[in-house]
Formats: C-alpha cells, sequence, structure tokens
C-alpha cells in the first residue's frame, strides 16, 4: 500500500491548512471545493480516527469532523479524536463538528464537552465558512 504524498507548500500559515474527515465522499469533496475557493488548503480523510495519525494535524488551523450519525458522537473512537485535538495551546486546531440537528440542550452539551464549534446539516448560506473563519480569529 502506497502512502499518500501531502504537497502543501512550506509557505502555507498554520491558519490556511483545514483537514475534513467524513466518510461521506460527496460531503468531503463539496466542503474541499468551497474552502479552496476560499483560500485555504484542504486536505480531507475518510475515517475520523485517521485525523490522529495525519501529518498535517499538528500544521493544521481547523480540524472539521462530520460523524456518520450523532450516535457516533458518544463512541470510543470520537471521544480519543476529540481528547487528542483538545486545545492544549493557542496553535491547535480548532474543531468543528458537522452533525445532524440536535436539540438546544444537547447541542450545548456536546459543545462544552469537546469544546468546538458546532454546525447543524442542512449546511445553509455561510454558517461552515463563517465558522471556519471564526475558528482562525483566534489565530
Amino acid at each position: 500500500m502506497t502512502q499518500a504524498v501531502h504537497a502543501v507548500p512550506h509557505k502555507v500559515s498554520q491558519q490556511q491548512i483545514v483537514l475534513i474527515a467524513s466518510a461521506d465522499v460527496a460531503l468531503r469533496g463539496s466542503l474541499k471545493f468551497m474552502l479552496e475557493a476560499e483560500g485555504y488548503c484542504v486536505e480531507t480523510l475518510t475515517r475520523i480516527n485517521a485525523v490522529k495519525q495525519h501529518p498535517l494535524l499538528k500544521r493544521a488551523g481547523c480540524l472539521i469532523l462530520h460523524p456518520a450519525d450523532n450516535f457516533t458522537l458518544r463512541s470510543p473512537e470520537m471521544e480519543t479524536v476529540m481528547e487528542d485535538t483538545q486545545p492544549k495551546s493557542a496553535l491547535s486546531p480548532c474543531v468543528i463538528l458537522i452533525v445532524d440537528s440536535l436539540n438546544e440542550d444537547t447541542r450545548k452539551r456536546t459543545a462544552d464537552v469537546y469544546h468546538c464549534r458546532i454546525v447543524e446539516m442542512p449546511l445553509l448560506d455561510a454558517q461552515l465558512i463563517d465558522a471556519v473563519r471564526a475558528s482562525f480569529m483566534r489565530h
């Protein structure tokens, strides 16, 4: 099995790198297209648990995770990834979860536990790009 080559220019700053992890190929492709059109360098992954080993994780400014369903939010795999990507410094990537609709209580609890931004499906207007931009503002 060959390993993918990550051709990210060295001049790309941390604030410009976005990692997207989703099993949904159409969503990954459309998010990659949208974010690249905004000037971000985007890498996509097919599995959320692949995030921890990705060579650009330490350079990424934003991590977008799309769990398969809302039950996955409480899975051991998701908890491990979220624990490993918790803000440890100002240079840690901001995490955005894309989820199916949640009730307000679950939404708040998830955001508080995982220290992340939540964007609900369907993705309307500029809500995701606004969340990405807001994530980079802390850098």
